[in-house]
């Protein structure tokens, strides 16, 4: 699966996240963004889709990145997997 017809998952809250995690499928992609990242250690992702927090949004919680499955970003990364990613879907 290409990310051409994959879904960018835009995760705002741990909710959210839970919600997501059951309808992710091979390809797709999760960021943890705004209240999301306190969802970081939860983050598990199928085999074939990625996890990736928003690094300011780390910093503002005073959070870091402490689990091999979650890579911080920064904006442009988001930016750049937005362009990437046919489908995007909100979770809050």
């Amino acid at each position: 699966m290409t990310e051409a017809s994959a879904t960018l998952h835009l995760v705002f809250s741990p909710a959210g996240l839970a919600a997501c995690q059951a309808q992710l499928a091979t390809g797709d992609a999760i960021v943890l963004l705004e209240d999301g990242v306190s969802a970081r250690a939860a983050c598990k992702p199928l085999a074939g889709t990625r996890c990736r927090a928003l690094g300011p949004d780390l910093s503002a919680r005073g959070l870091s990145v402490e689990h091999d499955t979650v890579h911080s970003i920064d904006h442009g990364a988001l930016v750049s997997l937005c362009i990437a990613f046919a489908r995007s879907s909100s979770w809050r």
